[in-house]
């Protein structure tokens, strides 16, 4: 579960973030102690970041509002929440792949 916020509501309780120009379109950030997953963001959008939801101080106080690569998810996922809406963002991805 990943989080979209703006980046200035983003806040460390501790320790630090490392980042990584993993692509030529985005950064992806790292606790610089034990290399979690923290976030990631597309370079030419600066109204948001995305927070790995699993290292939030409490990661139930997000509640998810839509799914995305819903036809790549896993078995165990199938029938996950069928209510949740499915946002197509794979072509925006392959967008960005192709710059």
């Amino acid at each position: 579960m990943w989080l979209g916020i703006e980046p200035e509501a983003f806040k460390l309780t501790q320790g630090d973030v490392k980042e990584f120009s993993s692509s030529k379109w985005a950064t992806r950030g790292f606790c610089a102690t034990c290399g979690s997953t923290l976030t990631y963001r597309v370079n030419d959008n600066t109204d948001e970041i995305d927070v790995a939801g699993g290292t939030l101080d409490d990661p139930g106080a997000a509640a998810p509002k839509f799914q995305i690569f819903k036809k790549d998810s896993p078995r165990f996922m199938q029938g996950f929440d069928e209510t949740l809406p499915e946002k197509d963002v794979e072509a925006y991805f392959n967008g960005l792949r192709e710059r």
